[in-house]
């Protein structure tokens, strides 16, 4: 390797994922070498994008690559485990004309899991000449064709996606937390809801349960982050690391809404580059707020027996999906 290239890495800046980026610099061009048995030339660390893996351009002799890795505090079988997510949802979302980049090989070098795929030529969208509106509707009508994709299972891994049955599934995820809503709650503790609550939240995961809903493949992350426009103005789409077997189209409308907040200039571009009349949406609201509530709820569980770092976190969220559920039932 010539040389490596440190731009937007300044030596004063000692967070734990510029230094993770320094560190990995070697450790990228060695599974580039080694993997695709290329000539590196340079290596570039991408900080600032990626919040769950590390980023590095690699560029050879061949065409540049594209690295991610798990940080080194995260597990590497888990890490790989979403790669070969992506690398599926990739494929899929490939053979219905949504445009990605190329999964090129996916493993473990030295104890770190890394997915390699080509560099897609374009700009980030969120720094693109793309109007926002614009991309927005790109992305609504992207959604549109993800969620038509044929499904199995429900879940969000790939072994949950190829077995079992999305209804059932789908059933088995609002009976598990229909069967928390008891006196002994963990949730009544953490303040996320009072006992005289409970009685209307039974009701509206009861409701949600008992709606026709769709289980389908959602990205759960369509920001304009997670997108490549290119000169000719194709956009590409990136990072289904959230991807989900969900109910769709609410799972990606409720993850746009709540994380990303979109105006309603933006997100009137969503709603009509995905094809939702007015008279629908109207019939989505109450529907997506209780889904946000079912979801909020179930994380907070997760967290409670799996992460409890967040728990604290995420019985907040839970409590103002309540608040919202409330404010619009």
């Amino acid at each position: 390797m010539d040389a490596t290239d440190n731009e937007g890495l300044p030596d004063e800046d000692t967070t734990s994922d510029h230094i993770a980026a320094r560190q990995a610099i070697p450790l990228a061009a060695a599974i580039v070498s080694d993997t695709l048995d290329l000539s590196v030339q340079r290596v570039t660390p991408l900080v600032g994008l990626g919040a769950v893996n590390l980023i590095l351009f690699v560029k050879t002799s061949g065409a540049e690559v594209v690295v991610r890795l798990n940080k080194p505090e995260n597990d590497a079988a888990k890490t790989r485990g979403e790669y070969e997510k992506e690398r599926w949802c990739l494929d899929r979302a490939s053979a219905a004309g949504i445009p990605g980049p190329t999964v090129l090989a996916i493993g473990e070098h030295s104890g770190r899991a890394f997915m390699l795929q080509d560099r897609v030529p374009g700009v980030n969208g969120k720094q693109s000449a793309m109007a926002p509106a614009e991309l927005f509707r790109v992305l609504g009508r992207y959604a549109r064709m993800i969620h038509a994709l044929p499904v199995t299972g429900f879940g969000d891994s790939v072994a949950a996606f190829e077995n079992g049955d999305a209804q059932r599934g789908w059933r088995r995820f609002v009976d598990y937390n229909l069967g928390q809503l008891t006196d002994r709650d963990p949730l009544l503790a953490l303040d996320v809801y009072a006992p005289n609550q409970q009685g209307a939240i039974r009701m509206a995961f009861t409701w949600l349960r008992n709606r026709p809903l769709r289980v389908g493949l959602n990205h759960g992350d369509l920001a304009r982050r997670n997108t490549i426009v290119d000169r000719s103005g194709s956009v590409y789409l990136l990072d289904w690391g959230c991807a989900e077997m969900h109910i769709v189209p609410h799972y990606d409308l409720n993850a746009l809404l709540r994380w990303y907040q979109p105006d309603n200039a933006n997100l009137r571009s969503f709603i009509d580059g995905y094809g939702i009349a007015g008279d629908e949406w109207a019939r989505l609201l109450p529907e997506l707020n209780a889904l946000a509530l079912l979801k909020a709820f179930d994380l907070t569980r997760w967290a409670i027996g799996r992460c409890p770092a967040r728990i604290a976190e995420l019985a907040e969220c839970a409590a103002r999906c309540l608040t919202l559920y409330q404010g619009t039932s």
